[in-house]
């Protein structure tokens, strides 16, 4: 949730939504957590003042299509129609800019999210910002 609290004080973001894309490769049922999935969904729905413009999932294994078919029954029905499941990486190229994505990815972007992570930190301890902490607590119960 870092990332989209961070994502929302763009006012591009808060005007447009978000595309996300994701790229699960090496996700295996030895490295999820179920407590992940059921704050993500608090999260999105409800709690979180952000539109979800789509979802793109490049390389999602099979356990977690199945599962997710599942899952998903409880999203509502638009929702459900922007999430997809893509397992060529060209396929993203449609929709997103290249220079947006990761060089892994095929784009041009050098994007160092430990770099990234520190400079917000340090910004964080000079000046108020705005965070969806106080949201998801409020989940929590």
């Amino acid at each position: 949730f870092f990332v989209v609290d961070r994502v929302l004080q763009r006012e591009s973001t808060k005007l447009h939504g978000v595309t996300i894309f994701h790229d699960l490769r090496g996700l295996s049922r030895n490295n999820i957590d179920i407590r992940i999935p059921k704050l993500i969904f608090k999260g999105l729905f409800g709690t979180i003042p952000i539109q979800i413009k789509a979802v793109y999932l490049l390389n999602a294994p099979g356990f977690f299509k199945a599962i997710f078919k599942v899952l998903s029954m409880a999203f509502p029905s638009k929702m459900r129609a922007r999430i997809h499941f893509i397992d060529d990486i060209s396929d993203i190229y449609e929709v997103i800019d290249k220079d947006s994505l990761l060089e892994e990815h095929g784009g041009k972007s050098d994007h160092d999210t430990a770099k990234w992570v520190a400079n917000l930190a340090e910004q964080e301890k000079n000046e108020p910002i705005d965070s969806l902490y106080y949201c998801l607590q409020k989940t929590s119960d």
